[in-house]
């Protein structure tokens, strides 16, 4: 429950902490990352303007851990509501015999992130392995998708995985990038339920529109890496669905509505109160160290200003709350027996200081979690424990980039 205050808690400071951030230029850092749109490299912001038009707000200058020699392409995707989501692309340097699967990145949710999560990683892996795509989109109601609102009648309300879900499928069908090529998907933390629910999908659940598509029940994904996966807690019961609309009415209540019902803006000065004060950098600060990275050092300034600055505008807390408030728990192991292990063989990384947050399991190990999800996973055939705590893409990225690498190659995947 800590883990899941401080995602609705560190969204909060960030409007108190925006003018005054702004005024010092703590974002406007010379190393802003270069991105790549029709051919003509442009800072992040001007990109993303130029690509989504006025769908997505201008994006802040965004830190970069890149060198200059590495490129990446803003680019989009059209989700199932219509709305236009973020997304970052890097194309591989292969050869016409490359077979190489594209890699589909799934960030966390929590206060300022959204696909800049998976920088370093990035670039590491790309160093190492560049005859793979990758892509890294931004989630519903993260970065700089559409805001995320949602009423207790709504299926986004009673089940957020499927939706965000549903947004990624719509990636994977996309003739402008994946074209129903299927990716080895790699999650980070409690998203890793939402890699479970495409490894458990077949292709013939959601057909896509076009004509000459395949109603074969070939698996969506080709195999599932799942970095620090989800409490057992988390995946094996569904959250108390009492304290679950507590939570939510207290930190979205009252809700404006449009003439058709739709809701359009969360009011909630619990909520708000609460978003604010959990952006202080302090407290941002304080909770990492003890809950996310291996010690009080690997917190950097970077880390820090990224969270910062990707919080904005106030709307990113509302997918925030609906994580806070557990609209993405549900028993999961149904779906976790029903993964082809011959068709999508699942890693799972683990840092070698892993903590969890989850009140059932926060004594639990990292041997003990992966006992208890290979109990009901045949399809997981690797467990790996590294270097660094819970955000091993973001802490140890040469060594995850490595085993990921490793993965792919010692599968055949």
């Amino acid at each position: 429950m800590a883990l899941l205050l401080f995602y609705v808690a560190a969204t909060a400071a960030a409007a108190a902490f925006r003018s005054r951030c702004l005024k010092k230029q703590i974002f406007n850092d010379p190393r802003t990352l270069t991105v790549r749109s029709n051919g003509v490299a442009r800072d992040e912001s001007e990109a993303v303007s130029s690509i989504i038009g006025s769908d997505i707000e201008e994006l802040p200058p965004a830190y970069s851990s890149f060198s200059s020699s590495s490129v990446i392409e803003e680019d989009y995707f059209v989700a199932p509501d219509g709305s236009k989501c973020p997304l970052w692309k890097v194309r591989a340097a292969r050869t016409a015999a490359s077979s190489a699967p594209p890699l589909l990145l799934v960030h966390p949710v929590g206060v300022g992130l959204g696909k800049w999560f998976w920088r370093r990683f990035i670039e590491s892996f790309h160093r190492r392995y560049p005859e793979h795509d990758i892509y890294a989109p931004d989630l519903p109601g993260c970065g700089g998708s559409a805001p995320y609102y949602a009423s207790p009648s709504s299926s986004s309300y009673t089940n957020l995985v499927q939706q965000w879900k549903e947004h990624l499928v719509a990636l994977i069908r996309d003739s402008r990038h994946l074209n129903s090529t299927e990716p080895v998907v790699i999650t980070q933390g409690a998203l890793g339920t939402v890699g479970i629910e495409l490894a458990a999908s077949s292709a013939a659940v959601t057909p896509t529109s076009s004509p000459s598509s395949s109603m074969s029940s070939k698996p969506l994904i080709r195999a599932l890496v799942l970095s620090t996966p989800p409490s057992w807690e988390a995946v094996s019961s569904e959250f108390n669905p009492n304290v679950r609309s507590a939570i939510w009415n207290l930190l979205t209540f009252p809700r404006l509505e449009d003439d058709e019902g739709r809701i359009t803006r969360y009011y909630s000065p619990f909520g708000s109160a609460f978003y604010k004060y959990a952006t202080s950098r302090e407290f941002l600060r304080k909770f990492s160290a003890k809950n996310l990275f291996s010690s009080p050092e690997a917190v950097t300034e970077e880390w820090l200003d990224e969270l910062q600055t990707h919080a904005l505008p106030d709307h990113r807390r509302n997918a925030i709350i609906a994580f806070l408030a557990g609209l993405w728990r549900r028993d999961r192991t149904g779906q976790m027996k029903a993964i082809n292990p011959a068709s999508t063989p699942v890693m799972c990384a683990f840092g070698a200081e892993m903590s969890t947050i989850a009140s059932i399991d926060r004594k639990s190990s990292a041997q003990t979690l992966a006992q208890k999800y290979k109990s009901v996973m045949p399809a997981l055939i690797i467990t790996k424990n590294l270097p660094g705590r819970n955000l091993l893409p973001y802490e140890s990225p040469d060594t995850f980039a490595e085993t990921v690498g490793s993965f792919i190659q010692d599968h055949a995947i």
